[in-house]
């Protein structure tokens, strides 16, 4: 038996059976404290993980708002050059292509190349040179070398040319003489004659002198006397 049963009065404790009695209360206190401090960890993560999958449901969202932006502005960026580079404003002139083939005890190694001038005939012109392992990847490595070699020539608005200019590359000699109120009076070289025209310039008469004219050197030399203009 107990030592309540045992004592006379059942109302009376002693001091042993009241230490007891406060031990059992503290140990229920802190067992209902810990479980509330469980069930509130237990709250907070489900919202935590809750906050987490909303932001990340957020991130996806802005994600993919995000590429849809960058493929509009791709869009847009080439629909701008697909413009600039219209087949209506500005011509293609092939100076050289040619292929250069290496021989092996195997086979034989094709290495295509191609040069080209590129011109709106507003002041706005370009050259481009590419290799490829055939003739159409050298010509669109020209053209794409083309479109990132574009420079815009000074033109007057009443005379497009103004002075006299002569430059030389590789033992390439180009003279450009000033013929203003005489129209285009440039006769001689064709390829010449052509890129004058690509360019815008009217007002000119050129000259060459060259024992053996390189299309390289000549457009070299060509570019020259246009930004002296």
């Amino acid at each position: 038996m107990s030592h309540y049963a045992r004592s006379k009065d059942p109302f009376s404790k002693d001091q042993k059976a009241r230490q007891e009695e406060i031990q059992m209360l503290n140990e229920f206190r802190r067992r209902q404290t810990a479980r509330k401090q469980t069930q509130a960890r237990g709250v907070a993560m489900v919202d935590q993980m809750g906050y987490s999958k909303d932001v990340e449901e957020d991130s996806e969202d802005e994600g993919v708002q995000s590429e849809e932006e960058e493929e509009m502005d791709t869009h847009n960026t080439k629909s701008e050059v697909n413009d600039l580079f219209s087949k209506d404003e500005f011509t293609m002139l092939v100076l050289d292509q040619g292929v250069t083939t290496l021989i092996t005890t195997l086979n034989r190694i094709n290495h295509f190349r191609a040069l080209v001038y590129m011109g709106n005939g507003a002041g706005v012109i370009g050259y481009g040179y590419g290799k490829g392992n055939d003739m159409q990847v050298a010509m669109d490595n020209a053209v794409r070398d083309c479109k990132k070699n574009l420079i815009v020539i000074p033109l007057d608005y009443q005379f497009t040319w103004l002075q006299n200019v002569s430059v030389s590359y590789n033992g390439f000699q180009m003279q450009l003489f000033s013929r203003p109120k005489m129209g285009f009076n440039a006769w001689g070289y064709p390829l010449v004659v052509y890129m004058l025209n690509l360019a815008g310039i009217r007002d000119v008469a050129f000259k060459i002198i060259s024992k053996n004219i390189d299309p390289y050197a000549m457009n070299i030399a060509f570019f020259k006397a246009m930004t002296q203009n």
